[in-house]
């Protein structure tokens, strides 16, 4: 066998092995109407256009979102000059929006990415954002409510904004020593918040409760997914006193979380080598 061949035979196998596969839930719900998702907003890198999550727009130029995804895959934090906000659209497909730029990132100083606790930040624009019901941004519950509630967010599989209907339950051991944990399951049995992304808003009586923190496995048998408390954002939004404007020290993060990158660094380099080698012997 030639060297060529050789080569060509070991990054097939490679790129076999590397490859992560992918479980896409058909979560069903619904498509959210324009008006469900006036203050829903997405996150994206700005030099390549990655989908970073979901945030929601709490004051004219405030957004909230989940501070993990605020990281680049190896631990380092995403400067605010790479992160941009999107806002007035359905589809992530949609070429129609607007984009903001982030004039400062404000993390909980006591979030903690191995126990993904406090994980929470506030973006800050200066310029105004779109909201198209009071002009000011959805209001921030602080009691959180049992009943009455949907989970609005950006399906990773479909691409476009989902409304379900859901109940808070009981988080059960592994959770519930978190007093910032929300834990919270679909009404019909037939929809699964699996393919939801972080940042999705969980909202009762039309109030915020909590975002999308830790997302339900496609193959998880106990349909769970584990919302962050938004209350944790009241100090860090302007007007009220800044606690934090410096990221937390990265710390050692969860298997899945470690799991997860190191494939997403693994796919990285067999793109590259793929790209290098099909210079060379095309």
């Amino acid at each position: 066998m030639s060297v060529e061949r050789k080569i060509r035979s070991y990054l097939l196998i490679w790129t076999i092995f590397s490859t992560v596969p992918t479980i896409v839930c058909d979560i069903g719900g619904r498509v959210a109407d324009e008006e469900e998702v006036s203050h829903q907003v997405s996150l994206h890198l700005s030099y390549n256009d990655e989908f970073l999550c979901g945030g929601v727009i709490v004051s004219p130029t405030e957004v909230v979102t989940v501070a993990d995804r605020l990281y680049y895959t190896w631990g380092g934090v995403l400067p605010k000059l790479v992160i941009r906000i999107r806002a007035g659209r359905r589809s992530l497909n949609e070429e129609s929006y607007q984009e903001f730029e982030v004039e400062d990132v404000v993390f909980h100083p006591d979030f903690d990415k191995k126990t993904m606790e406090n994980n929470i930040a506030v973006l800050r624009t200066s310029e105004q954002l779109p909201f198209y019901g009071t002009g000011e941004g959805i209001a921030m519950e602080k009691v959180v409510p049992s009943s009455n509630c949907s989970v609005i967010g950006w399906n990773q599989g479909t691409l476009d904004l989902r409304v379900l209907d859901a109940n808070v339950v009981q988080c059960g051991t592994v959770y519930s020593s978190y007093s910032g944990n929300v834990c919270v399951r679909t009404i019909d049995v037939e929809t699964t918040l699996c393919e939801m992304s972080e940042g999705s808003s969980l909202t009762c009586d039309n109030r915020l409760v909590a975002l999308l923190s830790i997302p339900l496995n496609c193959d998880s048998k106990k349909k769970i997914a584990v919302f962050e408390r938004v209350t944790l954002a009241s100090t860090l939004l302007e007007g009220n006193e800044t606690i934090s404007d410096t990221p937390p020290t990265p710390t050692t993060t969860s298997a899945a979380h470690v799991v997860a990158n190191s494939f997403r660094i693994l796919n990285l380099i067999t793109a590259v080598v793929s790209f290098v080698f099909s210079l060379i012997f095309q």
